[in-house]
């Protein structure tokens, strides 16, 4: 692929659009790539960087891990993927060959909740080819001799599923492989598979391509020979093996996104075996061509690349943007998937970019374009830190790095750090297997706590009160991107009216052959002057946006920003949480709930003055959560907040802060906008009345408290409670209906109940827990639904109650013998 020299250029004035989201002047993400990460290791940097710091870092996937197969034939699991190495859902595999990945439905969860953000390429190993060029000709047919498959190097075939054959006519005698019957032999001597009368899946003109049922694969190296019948041997000119292909690589991320609600728009590369750069194409292009056209050492080898022949023809290609490749996806992942930017090469420069450079055009080799998204990679002092061109990359210099890039940004700010790194790769002297041999150990703490305060601080202003003024936004690197382009893009389609209202239209993007934003989250943290934040409104096409309303900035001038998020963890919507959970504790007033079209409580100040609802939420929370969104509507007179409670007793306060002493809280955001209307307060722009506390209101959750003082007998109103995270999900295509997953805990496999709440009519729906305890519905409409589990004879709720809504995608479920583990 190679950058086109159409770039894009920041058209906008500065004093309307600001050049970074309001509070901040920088910005800042992580891009690691998923190389050597498995789920201790996962565990261990995501619970710092986002249960701990609540710093937004979102990981990558592969869409398949790789696995380890021992003397036995017996495949464990090596990496982190949403499919096995057949792609397929991994029912059937047991727990133990699981333990260091993900199942299907734990990636499903971290994906809805915003802890895995996009694809690292596809494969581990890219899509491969085994070229056979010993064919033996036998009667009716022919067969292909495998030698000892190579295990080392760059050419190994460890971890490769036969999934299709693919076997090149001689010119004019196409009809002679129009159909055949295949039959693989073991190395033990068994028939590993007879399939009769494969037909063509897929054909060019002189190419058959014949895909193989997902109960019939075999693994290369249990394989000793291919028998082809049916055909004669004269007929053919190249045999091959694949273990991926076009169709399956995109039937699976159709069947993601259609079943699962999984899209993302980013995609970085691995290694250059898929998404290539011309550059590194070319290398190692070059090189296969000097190994196959030389003396090859014998061994059964795989193939990543474009050959192309002494003649001058094309023999094979495994590239994604090449015509004719068998793992040809562009332009249809952009086109037809939502991606947006790839990652062709590693990083790019050891200091920050320019907003105009961040995302740039780029032309495939098939003419098909998308954008490049850049990343950078700080560099150390050689001189200071002599052993960093070991491990440049990994984990046990990613704090030092860190330290480098927010020096780079406080000294030169307005730059984008997207920061690539592998926080999976730790040093060789820790890659010793953990108690009962799995996994790897883990370091405590995984990454330097001094370095993340640092960065915590700096994204929250905690610290303000002590002088400080650079600012890092940090995001995920999917949502950095999408601001880099948006903000370019958006200069000819947006307009004040007057002062106080924006509107955007929509536009089609040429390189993505789209409308943008292919979803009013695509515009998060887009930031307009306005003369009255209280009035503000910004439109897209005509509909009104979530905001954040800010106070005067820098300059003096005050500000919204665009908040709408895909990414949203309801405390309640449609549900009364006093029906929710048993345990809500009403305190000095009274609580009605009343339906329509905006469902909300209204909470009736008693005689002393004050009301109070307290709801339990024993340790839910939306992990990474950055904003508050909440409805709240007081009369004059009437004080009234809403206030998140962590586990460990800290809280924060939103709406009026002049209850802030009498309530004791942590931190507190003044509401800011117009009563009757739906606030989002984002958690970097609070008050710190203890800033040294290291409590954020994404943590663990004891309990949320609607508070209201004032005249006995007032009301307070409150609704559309929830925690947001951004992320910008393009349109899943889903026919109807959204995903509901959680864990019922990896010692108790259970079937799950989710059945229609009160009088309510429809379909009753039940699934399994998979092998680590995690379930996961698809398809379920919108609603109120009762949630059960039956486990050892013990009735299982989730641990908020019984009652679940659904309103849209619903994560972080977590199912337990009884609602709560704590009062408040």
């Amino acid at each position: 692929m190679a950058t086109g020299d159409d770039v894009l250029t920041d058209t906008i004035d500065d004093d309307f659009v600001r050049a970074m989201p309001f509070g901040f002047d920088s910005a800042m993400a992580i891009v690691s790539d998923v190389d050597a990460s498995t789920q201790p290791l996962y565990e261990a940097y995501v619970g710092q960087l986002v249960n701990q710091y609540g710093l937004d870092f979102g990981d990558s996937s592969w869409l398949r891990w790789h696995g380890h197969e021992d003397r036995n034939g017996r495949i464990t699991a090596q990496s982190l993927g949403f499919f096995t190495d057949t792609f397929s859902d991994g029912a059937d595999f047991d727990a133990d060959a699981l333990v260091l990945t993900r199942t299907l439905n734990h990636s499903v969860h971290e994906y809805h909740c915003g802890n895995l953000d996009h694809f690292h390429s596809y494969l581990p190993y890219g899509p491969r080819v085994v070229w056979l060029r010993e064919v033996e000709r036998r009667a009716g047919g022919f067969g292909c001799t495998l030698r000892e498959v190579e295990r080392k190097g760059t050419r190994h075939g460890k971890d490769f599923p036969v999934m299709a054959i693919c076997l090149t006519a001689v010119a004019g005698r196409e009809a002679a492989v129009a159909g055949v019957r295949v039959s693989f032999v073991g190395r033990r001597g068994t028939l590993l598979a007879r399939l009769a009368d494969v037909e063509s899946a897929r054909a060019s003109d002189s190419q058959k391509f014949f895909t193989l049922p997902a109960d019939e694969r075999a693994v290369l190296t249990d394989m000793i020979e291919l028998v082809v019948e049916g055909c004669e041997a004269d007929d053919v000119a190249t045999v091959m093996l694949v273990d991926a292909y076009s169709d399956l690589l995109l039937d699976k991320l159709k069947y993601l996104r259609t079943e699962y609600g999984v899209s993302t728009g980013l995609v970085t590369e691995h290694s250059g075996v898929h998404f290539r750069s011309q550059v590194r194409a070319s290398k190692l292009d070059l090189e296969m061509a000097a190994y196959l056209e030389g003396e090859p050492d014998g061994a059964t080898v795989t193939l990543n690349g474009t050959y192309i022949g002494p003649d001058g023809t094309m023999v094979f290609s495994t590239d994604a943007d090449v015509d004719g490749s068998f793992a040809r996806i562009l332009p249809d992942t952009t086109r037809d998937l939502g991606v947006r930017f790839m990652v062709p090469v590693a990083g790019g420069r050891d200091y920050g970019w320019q907003l105009a450079e961040v995302v740039r055009p780029m032309t495939a080799r098939n003419g098909s374009t998308v954008y490049q998204a850049r990343r950078t990679m700080p560099v150390l002092s050689a001189q200071n830190h002599p052993d960093l061109h070991v491990g440049r990359t990994w984990q046990d210099t990613f704090s030092l790095r860190l330290s480098a890039a927010l020096d780079g940004a406080a000294e030169m700010p307005g730059g984008y750090w997207p920061l690539y790194t592998h926080l999976g790769a730790v040093p060789r002297d820790v890659r010793k297997p953990a108690a009962g041999g799995k996994g790897s150990i883990v370091l405590d703490p995984y990454l330097d706590d001094a370095v993340l305060a640092r960065l915590s601080d700096s994204v929250l202003g905690r610290n303000r009160r002590g002088g400080q003024t650079h600012r890092v936004w940090f995001a995920r690197a999917s949502v950095l991107y999408d601001y880099a382009l948006m903000r370019q893009s958006i200069g000819t389609h947006v307009h004040k009216t007057g002062g106080n209202e924006v509107a955007i239209t929509s536009w089609h993007d040429r390189v993505l052959d789209c409308r943008l934003p292919v979803a009013p989250a695509q515009l998060y943290g887009l930031t307009f002057h306005v003369d009255d934040v209280e009035t503000a409104q910004v439109l897209l096409d005509g509909v009104a946006l979530d905001l954040v309303r800010n106070p005067p900035d820098e300059s003096g001038r005050a500000s919204v920003s665009i908040a709408s998020c895909d990414g949203v963890a309801t405390v309640f919507c449609l549900l009364d949480p006093m029906a929710k959970s048993p345990d809500c504790e009403l305190r000095g007033g009274l609580w009605r709930w009343t339906t329509g079209h905006i469902p909300t409580g209204s909470l009736e100040i008693g005689a002393d003055g004050h009301a109070e609802l307290v709801i339990p939420l024993a340790g839910w929370t939306l992990p990474g959560a950055q904003l508050l969104r909440y409805r709240l509507d007081r009369p004059a007179g009437v004080l009234a907040a809403v206030v998140l409670e962590t586990m460990a007793g800290e809280r924060f306060l939103f709406g009026d802060v002049a209850l802030a002493e009498k309530l004791g809280v942590t931190a507190s955001r003044q509401m800011l906008g117009p009563a009757k209307d739906t606030e989002v307060a984002p958690f970097h722009d609070m008050d710190w009345l203890l800033p040294e506390s290291a409590a954020l209101p994404s943590h663990p959750l004891r309990c949320i408290r609607l508070v209201a003082v004032g005249e006995p007998g007032s009301i307070a109103r409150f609704g559309n409670i929830a925690l947001l995270r951004p992320h910008c999900k393009a349109p899943a295509g889903r026919a109807d209906g959204f995903v509901v997953v959680g864990s019922i805990g990896s010692d108790h496999p259970a079937a799950i109940r989710l059945e229609p709440a009160g009088d309510k009519s429809g379909e009753t729906f039940e699934v399994r827990a998979d092998q680590q305890g995690w379930f996961c519905f698809t398809r379920i409409p919108a609603g109120i639904y009762r949630l059960t589990a039956v486990t050892d004879g013990e009735v299982r709720i989730d641990r908020r109650g019984a009652l679940i809504e659904v309103a849209g995608d619903t994560f972080g479920l977590s199912l337990t013998s009884g609602a709560g583990t704590d009062r408040y």
